[in-house]
C-alpha cells in the first residue's frame, strides 16, 4: 500500500470515511507492507511523486491521522518511511514509533 499512489488517485485516506470506503478488512488483509510518504501532487493529481514527510501537498496533520489509522488496523505490517535525515523528521518518526511501541 502506498500512501502517495492513493493520495494521487484521489483517495485521501487520512479521512475516516475514505478510509473506510477504500480500505476495507478484506483489502487490508492482503497489505504486506506500507510504503508511507507524502505527495509532491496534489489530491487527485495522478502524479507517482513522492516526497518527504513535511515536503509533500498532504498536511502533517493528515499523515499523523493517516499513521494512526494505518497503524491500528495494520499494527505488525512493517512501514517503509519515505523521509530525510532533517532532525523535525526524525523526531516525527521516532514519536510515532514510540507510540506503536506503548500499543503493543
Amino acid at each position: 500500500l502506498d500512501t502517495a499512489h492513493l493520495y494521487g488517485a484521489g483517495i485521501d485516506i487520512s479521512k475516516q470515511s475514505s478510509f473506510d470506503k477504500w480500505l476495507s478488512d478484506e483489502v487490508l488483509e492482503k497489505v504486506g507492507v506500507v510504503h508511507f510518504n507524502n505527495s509532491q501532487g496534489g489530491l487527485g493529481s495522478k502524479q507517482d511523486r513522492h516526497s518527504w514527510l513535511k515536503a509533500g501537498q498532504m498536511t502533517f496533520e493528515a499523515l499523523e491521522r493517516l499513521h494512526h489509522l494505518l497503524r491500528d488496523r495494520l499494527p505488525s505490517v512493517p512501514f517503509i518511511v519515505e523521509s530525510t535525515d532533517d532532525p523535525d523528521e526524525i523526531a516525527i518518526m521516532q514519536k510515532w514509533t514510540r507510540e506503536v511501541g506503548n500499543a503493543s
